[in-house]
């Protein structure tokens, strides 16, 4: 978990405290996925069921090890999750500036939605984004 705490710490300008990870761990740990290379955490994903929707809530890969497929590999890995929940769609809010996450998102199926304005603390936008899950 601290781990997880510290990519967060290094990828997020405003990143969750330890105290949510282990609220999150706590309520859904099917839906806490971690990476690991060679023993290491190398990223998490993390998403939870909210009135019948997934959401992810968050995702991130050690600057390290970014490029190599891990963010796309646990993204799949949470989609399943969600369909084996028999969700039918999957929201998430991003940084409307964080365009590596942007294009693994539209890469993997999801769609800008709207701006949330002022959707962070600091002020920045967001976009939601949504994907509706194949059911087959």
């Amino acid at each position: 978990m601290e781990k997880v705490a510290e990519i967060e710490r290094s990828c997020f300008d405003e990143p969750y405290e330890f105290s949510t990870f282990s609220y999150l761990f706590s309520t859904d740990p099917q839906g806490f996925l971690v990476a690991e290379c060679e023993g290491r955490v190398v990223g998490y994903a993390i998403g939870q069921l909210r009135s019948g929707r997934g959401l992810v809530i968050s995702l991130a890969v050690d600057p390290a090890h970014r490029g190599g497929g891990v963010g796309e590999s646990l993204l799949k890995e949470l989609l399943e999750h969600f369909q084996r929940k028999h969700v039918k769609s999957v929201e998430l809010q991003v940084d409307i500036h964080n365009s590596y996450a942007i294009k693994l998102y539209e890469k993997m199926g999801f769609q800008v939605k709207k701006t949330i304005r002022e959707y962070y603390s600091s002020g920045k936008d967001a976009y939601l984004m949504s994907r509706i899950l194949d059911r087959s």
